[in-house]
């Protein structure tokens, strides 16, 4: 998932998934970027929060999954 505008990004929770990482940057282009979290992400996890104000993504989202199945990204435009 890429978002081209700034974000917030507020949770990464996983659906049905259970092994793989989850790396989350701040970029409007896949590939490139810094990380601000790369997440272990299962079934057996809670998945990952950001607080009650997240992150702020002034470059974009990217969102990539390496070994998992599917995610529910949690955020919205700025």
């Amino acid at each position: 998932m890429v978002s081209t505008v700034r974000c917030v990004l507020y949770a990464i929770i996983p659906d049905a998934t259970s092994v793989g990482l989850i790396t989350a940057k701040d970029t409007a282009a896949t590939g490139s970027g810094s990380a601000v979290s790369i997440s272990a992400i299962g079934l057996t996890q809670d998945g990952k929060q950001f607080g009650p104000c997240g992150i702020r993504l002034d470059a974009g989202l990217s969102i990539t999954l390496a070994g998992a199945d599917t995610v529910t990204v949690v955020w919205s435009p700025l």
